[in-house]
C-alpha cells in the first residue's frame, strides 16, 4: 500500500492555524438582547426570512477559510505517495552530490575550513537518505572522482565515503564532477534524483555558458546548492620568486597578489636552506600586486634552495613558494687564439671576449692561449673556444677530446686559418668542414630550431639576426644527430650542435670575428655569444629547474634512462618516471605530485633536477560566482515557470507529487471564499 510523505515535514505545524476561523467565530459571538418595537414588527418577519441564508453563507466562508489556512501549510510540505520498497522494484530515488574538495575548500570558515562545512551537510543528506534509496558522492578537485561505490545503499557506507575526503592543493574541475554524475545518472535510470552542488562557488570554478544540469527523462534534476562561506576572508598570494647573482651574494625578488576588494597588509618571510633571513612588511593594493625585496650574503657557486611564506590569511594553501636556483658559479672559458694580431680590435679573440665581459656580474672568467700552448689540465674550465685554429697536434687533439667526454663544452668557430682536415679528423664533430670555404652573397641568419638552448636569448624572435651580414663562410655537412639551429639566408646549415660523450660541442662555419662578417658588430652578437657558452659549459649543466602546477603533466627532456623522481631532502620511496629515449638523450613524462615542493628527478648519470611544484594561482581568488550563474548553469532557473510553480515532475520525492493538486484546491477556495463573499 502507498504511503504518504512528505518533503518538507516540519512545516505541517502551521496547519493549526486553520483552527483559528472557527476560534475567531466562537470568540466573537454575542447574544442579542431582544427589545419589542411594535412598528417595526414586519422587518422582523422579513428578517427571520433571510437568517438562515447568512447563516449558511457564514458557515462556507468559515469553511473555506479554515480550509485555506491548513492547505497553504501542506502545500509547503510536499507531499507525494511513496510505495513500499518491495512493490518500487528498481524505482529507487538518488540523491547526487558533488562536493568541491579543490585548494580552494581549504579556506577558513569560523574555525573550521569549508571543507569541513561541506563534509557535514553531505553526511546529513546522507542520513536523510531512506535505505530503500541511493546515495553517490563526486569530488570536483581535479581530476573529478566517484568516491562512492555506485549504488550507494546504506548511510552508513555514505558517512564512510564522506569521511575519507581529504583536501586537496588541486584545481577545480565542477564541470567534470557533474559530467561524472551526469553519465551515472543515465546509467542508473532512477525513478527520480536530487542533486546537492556544495561548493564555495569561486569564479575560477566555472566557465561562462557552461552546461551543468543533469537530465532524467524529459526533466532536469533539481539541484540545491550549498555555500559554506557566503562571505569570504581576504586573501593574498605567493605568485613568484626570483633570484639573481649580485657582487655580494643573491638577491630575491618576491611577487604578492591581492585578490580581495580592499588593500591589506602581511609580513614576509625568506629562508634559505633553512635559515630565515628579517622579515619584511610589504602593502599590497586591492586586486593588485606588491615585491618585496631580499638581500642576503651568500655564495654564488651554491645553489639556492628557498622558501618564501606569508603571513596566514584565509586560504594559507597558497602562503608558501619553494623555490631553487642552480649554482651561480663564474663560467671558466679558455679562448684558443688562432690569429692573434698586435692590433688589439683586428684580434681574433677581440670581440669574442668582451662580449663574455659583458654578459654581466661577472658570469664568466676569460683566459686566452694559442693552440701551440693548449694547456695539459684543461679540467679547469667548462668550456674552451677554438677561434679560426690550424692543426692540432695529436696529444692537443686527444686532449680535447677527454675533455669534451667528460662534460667539457668546445666551440669551433672558422676562418682564414682553419684546417679541415684535422678539424674533420677528430671525428666527433656535430658537422664536418668541406675542403674551401665560398663566398655568401645573401645576407641573414635563419633560425631553423626554434627553442634551441644555444639562442635562448632569441626564443621570443630572431629578428635581430636577419641583418647579419656572413661574407664568407664553410658549407658544413651536419653529422647524423646533430642539431643545425643557425642557416644563411639561402638555407645553407651555418651551425650545428651535439654532444660527445658528457660534453656539448658547437661548429659555427663563419668566423667570429669581423674577417668574414659584420656580426661583431650586431645587436644580437652579445646575447648570442653568452648563451653559445653557457649551453656549452658544464657548470651550467649541472643541473636544471622545471615549474610545474600541482596536477600538471609534462615532458622533460633528460640525459638518460631510467630516471625517478622524489621529494628534495625527504625520506618517501623515489617513482620510477615513465622514460624512453629520444635524439640521442631521453624524455620522461612526469605528472605533477600531489603537493607543491620541491622534487628531484635523478638519472643513471647521477645528474638531478629539480622540479618545483606550485599550485594554480587560480584557486588563490576566492571572489564568488553570483548565484543566479549558478544557478542558471544548473538549469535551476531554465524550467518552465508553470512546472516550477505547480512541481509537475519534480524529482524530490519517491513517488508520485500531490502537492500541485493541494496549490489547485488553494486556487479553488480562493475563487469560491471571494465568490460567496461577493454574493452576500
Amino acid at each position: 500500500m502507498s504511503m504518504l510523505q512528505f518533503v518538507n515535514p516540519g512545516f505541517l505545524w502551521l496547519a493549526l492555524l486553520g483552527i483559528l476561523p472557527p476560534l475567531i467565530h466562537l470568540l466573537g459571538r454575542r447574544k442579542p438582547r431582544r427589545l419589542r418595537f411594535p412598528p417595526f414588527e414586519f422587518v422582523r418577519r422579513c428578517e427571520e426570512k433571510s437568517r438562515s441564508r447568512r447563516r449558511l453563507r457564514s458557515m462556507l466562508l468559515l469553511v473555506l477559510r479554515t480550509l485555506l489556512l491548513v492547505f497553504v501549510p501542506l502545500a509547503i510540505a510536499r507531499p507525494f505517495l511513496a510505495a513500499p520498497a518491495a512493490a518500487q522494484g528498481t524505482g529507487f530515488a538518488l540523491q547526487v552530490v558533488i562536493l568541491d574538495n579543490s585548494m580552494s575548500a581549504s579556506q577558513a570558515a569560523g574555525g573550521e575550513t569549508a571543507l569541513d562545512r561541506m563534509k557535514q551537510r553531505a553526511r546529513e543528506i546522507a542520513s536523510a537518505t531512506s535505505p530503500a534509496n541511493r546515495f553517490v558522492l563526486a569530488t570536483a578537485a581535479n581530476p573529478p572522482a566517484l568516491v562512492t561505490p555506485f549504488p550507494a545503499a546504506s548511510p552508513d557506507l555514505a558517512r564512510e565515503a564522506i569521511g575519507s575526503v581529504k583536501p586537496t592543493y588541486a584545481s577545480t574541475s565542477i564541470g567534470g564532477a557533474v559530467g561524472l554524475a551526469r553519465g551515472l545518472v543515465e546509467a542508473a535510470a532512477p525513478q527520480s534524483a536530487k542533486g546537492y552542488l556544495l561548493s564555495d562557488l569561486a569564479r575560477h570554478a566555472f566557465r561562462e555558458a557552461e552546461d551543468l544540469s543533469i537530465g532524467l527523462g524529459d526533466e532536469r534534476v533539481s539541484f540545491e546548492i550549498f555555500d559554506p562561506v557566503p562571505n569570504p576572508g581576504q586573501n593574498l598570494s605567493l605568485v613568484s620568486a626570483e633570484v639573481r647573482g649580485t657582487a655580494e651574494g643573491v638577491r630575491i625578488t618576491a611577487t604578492i597578489a591581492n585578490h580581495s576588494r580592499a588593500a591589506a597588509g602581511t609580513e614576509i618571510k625568506v629562508s634559505i636552506a633553512g635559515a630565515a633571513l628579517r622579515p619584511a612588511a610589504v602593502e599590497v593594493p586591492a586586486r593588485g600586486t606588491a615585491e618585496a625585496v631580499f638581500e642576503t650574503a651568500h655564495d654564488r657557486r651554491s645553489p639556492v634552495f628557498a622558501e618564501v611564506a606569508l603571513h596566514p590569511d584565509a586560504l594559507t594553501q597558497d602562503n608558501v613558494l619553494p623555490f631553487a636556483r642552480p649554482p651561480g658559479r663564474e663560467t671558466a672559458v679558455l679562448l684558443v687564439n688562432g690569429d692573434p694580431r698586435t692590433v688589439s680590435h683586428a684580434d681574433e679573440t677581440f670581440y669574442f671576449e668582451r662580449a663574455l665581459s659583458a654578459g654581466g656580474e661577472g658570469a664568466f672568467v676569460v683566459m686566452s692561449t694559442f693552440p701551440e700552448a693548449l694547456p695539459d689540465d684543461l679540467s679547469r674550465f667548462d668550456a674552451i673556444a677554438l677561434l679560426n685554429c690550424g692543426p692540432f697536434a695529436t696529444a692537443a687533439a686527444t686532449r680535447l677530446d677527454e675533455f669534451v667526454r667528460g662534460g667539457g663544452g668546445l666551440l669551433v668557430s672558422a676562418g682564414d686559418h682553419t684546417d679541415p682536415a684535422s678539424h674533420n679528423a677528430m671525428g666527433w664533430l656535430p658537422a664536418r668542414f668541406p675542403q674551401s670555404a665560398s663566398a655568401n652573397a645573401a645576407p641573414g641568419l635563419l633560425v631553423p630550431a626554434a627553442g634551441h638552448p644555444a639562442l635562448s636569448p632569441f626564443a621570443g624572435g630572431a629578428e635581430g639576426l636577419g641583418v647579419v651580414k656572413i661574407t664568407r663562410r664553410f658549407e658544413l655537412v651536419p653529422a647524423p644527430g646533430a642539431q643545425v639551429f643557425l642557416e644563411t639566408a639561402d638555407g645553407r646549415p651555418l651551425s650545428a650542435a651535439g654532444r660527445h660523450g658528457d660534453g656539448r660541442v658547437i661548429v659555427f662555419g663563419s668566423s667570429l670575428d669581423r674577417d668574414w662578417g659584420d656580426w661583431p658588430i650586431r645587436p644580437s652578437y652579445l646575447p648570442a655569444m653568452g648563451a653559445f657558452v653557457k649551453y656549452l659549459s658544464r657548470g651550467r649543466e649541472a643541473w636544471e629547474t622545471y615549474e610545474l602546477r600541482v596536477g600538471e603533466k609534462r615532458v622533460l627532456k633528460i640525459e638518460a634512462c631510467p630516471a625517478t623522481l622524489r621529494a628534495a631532502g625527504g625520506n618517501p620511496e623515489p617513482q620510477e618516471l615513465q622514460c624512453r629515449a629520444e635524439n640521442g638523450g631521453a624524455v620522461a613524462t612526469v605528472s605533477g605530485p600531489p603537493e607543491p615542493g620541491l622534487y628531484e628527478i635523478t638519472t643513471p648519470a647521477g645528474r638531478t633536477a629539480y622540479l618545483v611544484v606550485r599550485t594554480d594561482p587560480a584557486e588563490s581568488d576566492l571572489e564568488k560566482t553570483p548565484r543566479e550563474e549558478v544557478e542558471a548553469a544548473l538549469g535551476i532557473k531554465g524550467r518552465s515557470a508553470l512546472r516550477s510553480l505547480v512541481g509537475f515532475g519534480a524529482n524530490e520525492g519517491s513517488g508520485p507529487a500531490l502537492w500541485s493538486w493541494v496549490l489547485l484546491a488553494i486556487v479553488l477556495v480562493l475563487g469560491a471564499e471571494q465568490w460567496v463573499t461577493r454574493r452576500g
